[in-house]
């Protein structure tokens, strides 16, 4: 079936090339730098090795990280939560586009405060009377993975759009996919590669894993990435009407957990940068798209458009200020880690609230946004990115 602007289907040949369709959301150029800097990112940083060039340079990449991250924690929150692209759905629909990101918002910040004032951890080690702390650890990392996956699945749809393929074994590919390689791959290489490092060595401390189990563990994962890999990569090579594109996201999915599992440590943690950078770049573009779509079809583009970018831009300045506030808060920027987290002060336990908060919100309005089965996001989102 073929799904037409309006939301309605036709029928189409399964497999049948599409005529005069670019494979392209919106032009090589573009979809090379914004969607694919999986790639390019990564050859900047093997050539440049920024780990090799000291703590002034490691500096700036972790500044860059915090203020490129805050600007795509907000894109699309603010699209959701303040742009007028959804303010007909705010209207009619406050609790679920207004309500529910405050209620997240709101009971991320008292979990983080409990956390802050709540028992303190015996030994520096999980124990049943510090099921706060695990309750956000946990939210933490099942929302990160979750996130990557739909984000990863939501690019390949869009590649799958554009060349129409919409039979369910296209969809379906995907899909498990996706969820194998982010869900299930990725937080077990995670644990062994980065083994050494203050979250890991937490949750060593409740399950204790030796690190020979870990890189075992590591090494079938990684048989299963490289199997699920060949197979789709394959699949989708044999296709009529393959996606060229869909072929490098595909290859960058597939070498994420490669590279954190064969590259030498210092490669392998820039690369985990580069991952992070690039998944920022794809939310970023695609919510800047749809903003300046809208705004050009208003009567006074630059006009809507500048109050898009005034709007956003203050969001994310006043974000950006609070993290650099908080920051000397935050607990896992003290060397000795586990103390800091056994004795967590109520000011840590408000860093962690905020930062979860934040994360948890973006994550519900980034689905809010991109999720195509509501009527109103196909309606009114889906043509904006074209």
């Amino acid at each position: 079936m073929v799904r037409t602007e309006q939301g309605s289907q036709v029928a189409a040949p399964a497999g049948a090339p599409p005529a005069e369709r670019s494979p392209w959301i919106v032009s090589p150029g573009w979809d090379a730098f914004w969607i694919l800097a999986g790639l390019w990112l990564w050859l900047i940083y093997a050539v440049v090795g920024p780990f090799e060039l000291g703590v002034a340079a490691f500096g700036v990449l972790v500044a860059g990280q915090i203020v490129w991250a805050t600007v795509h924690s907000f894109a699309t929150t603010y699209t959701v939560v303040f742009s007028p692209i959804f303010a007909e759905a705010r209207r009619e629909r406050p609790g679920r586009f207004l309500g529910v990101p405050a209620a997240i918002f709101a009971a991320s910040m008292a979990l983080g405060i409990y956390v802050g004032i709540g028992p303190t951890m015996s030994s520096s080690r999980f124990t049943l009377e510090n099921w706060g702390f695990a309750l956000l650890l946990l939210a933490f990392f099942l929302g990160h993975f979750w996130h990557f996956a739909q984000q990863d699945f939501g690019v390949l749809s869009l590649y799958r759009a554009r060349m129409a393929q919409f039979t369910e074994n296209d969809r379906r590919a995907d899909l498990y996919y996706t969820r194998l390689m982010t869900l299930v791959v990725q937080p077990i290489v995670y644990l062994y590669a980065l083994y050494e490092l203050p979250w890991s060595q937490l949750i060593l401390s409740a399950a204790p894993i030796s690190r020979e189990t870990a890189h075992t563990a590591a090494l079938g994962a990684i048989a299963v990435a490289i199997a699920a890999s060949l197979g789709i990569l394959v699949f989708e090579g044999l296709k009529p009407n393959r996606s060229i594109p869909k072929l490098y996201y595909l290859a960058i999915i597939a070498f994420h957990p490669l590279t954190l599992f064969y590259v030498p440590n210092g490669y392998g943690l820039v690369y985990a940068f580069v991952y992070l950078f690039s998944h920022w770049m794809v939310a970023i573009s695609l919510a800047w798209r749809l903003n300046r779509n809208h705004a050009m079809k208003q009567e006074n583009p630059g006009r809507a458009l500048g109050i898009y970018v005034a709007g956003f831009g203050g969001l994310c300045f006043a974000a950006s200020c609070i993290h650099w506030f908080l920051a000397p808060n935050y607990p896992m920027t003290a060397e000795a880690y586990l103390d800091v987290v056994g004795h967590l002060p109520l000011a840590a336990g408000i860093v962690l609230g905020y930062a979860l908060g934040e994360q948890m919100v973006h994550y519900y309005c980034d689905r809010a946004l991109f999720r195509f089965k509501d009527p109103f996001v196909r309606q009114n989102v889906g043509p904006l990115l074209r």
